[in-house]
């Protein structure tokens, strides 16, 4: 974990400020991929012979908040992170697209047969969630 402010690099082996993720056994090492959301949430993928996806709290609880973003039962790789100005989340990768519904606490996968409408219509709306 990189600290742009303080110019500092902790990882489990350096840990001065026991940041309670970087002690988590379950998600190291193999992380492949890291995101803070606007609302603290702290996206975990890692990599244990599939693609696990955890979300935290800042002292390190899980959160219920991947539900529904494990849901595709087509091989996938999950590997970007985009939060919109109004803060919709998407998360997207290889065989996979995920916006985060803030009303359901859910991620919801973009249908295939809907996908290109969704997107050119938001692209033209000055998004892209």
């Amino acid at each position: 974990m990189y600290d742009i402010t303080k110019e500092k690099y902790y990882s489990s082996s350096y840990n001065p400020l026991n940041i309670p993720l970087l002690n988590k056994k379950e998600i190291l090492p193999g992380i492949t991929e890291f995101f803070i959301d606007s609302k603290r949430r702290h996206w975990v993928f890692n990599w244990n012979g599939t693609q696990e996806k955890r979300c935290y709290d800042e002292k390190g609880n899980i959160l219920a908040d991947t539900t529904g973003i494990n849901d595709n039962p087509e091989y996938s790789e999950l590997r970007h992170f985009f939060e919109t100005k109004e803060y919709v989340l998407w998360v997207y990768g290889s065989n996979g697209l995920f916006n985060f519904d803030n009303n359901y606490r859910s991620c919801l996968m973009k249908a295939k047969e809907g996908l290109r409408s969704q997107i050119s219509y938001n692209w033209h709306r000055g998004s892209i969630g």
